[in-house]
């Protein structure tokens, strides 16, 4: 069953609109009540997406993605929305899974971001 499939007898779509990063102030939010255990691996993550934003695309160019599919007669299920969304979903099909987690694993920093503290000063 494909996503809407249970709406088709209504004559409701249903789309997805993927964007990249976008232009905004979302990584000034930080969380309530960030646990320490994490807080590595989400200094990392809070970098890679306040760089990602600052890099971003106008919202503008998201919002015109959510105007075609709300006025298309027949909406595509996904809207992909910027160059890196594209390129990411090509990688993924093209790459065998272990390659693209390592490819994933090397962008988001995730390995530095886990490792114990003592190896990352040793390194």
């Amino acid at each position: 069953m494909e996503c809407g499939d249970e709406l088709r007898q209504f004559n409701i779509h249903v789309s997805l609109i993927e964007p990249g990063f976008v232009k905004t102030n979302f990584a000034g939010q930080r969380p309530a009540h960030p646990i320490e255990a994490y807080a590595t691996a989400r200094q990392a993550a809070l970098q890679f997406t306040s760089t990602g934003i600052a890099r971003g695309m106008p919202p503008g160019m998201v919002a015109q993605a959510i105007l075609l599919a709300a006025t298309t007669p027949n909406p595509r299920l996904r809207y992909r929305v910027g160059r890196e969304v594209k390129l990411l979903i090509a990688l993924k099909r093209l790459l065998p899974e272990p390659a693209f987690e390592r490819m994933r694993r090397r962008i988001f920093k995730l390995d530095a971001a886990s490792a114990p503290q003592s190896r990352r000063q040793a390194s």
